[in-house]
């Protein structure tokens, strides 16, 4: 976690837990959906992604 601005790093993009998504597009594209800046599907109770993609 970066202290100056609380965002999260994951290897390939940053993700701000304040907002609770993605701050760069889905790196794989449309894969996994409509929006390339959802994080786990919107559904962070069920579901992880451990490496930002």
């Amino acid at each position: 976690m970066e202290e100056e601005t609380k965002n999260i790093y994951f290897g390939r993009r940053y993700y701000d837990p304040k907002l609770g998504r993605w701050l760069t597009p889905d790196p794989k594209g449309f894969i996994d959906g409509l929006n390339l800046y959802a994080f786990v599907s919107n559904d962070p109770l069920t579901n992880l992604d451990l490496y930002g993609l």
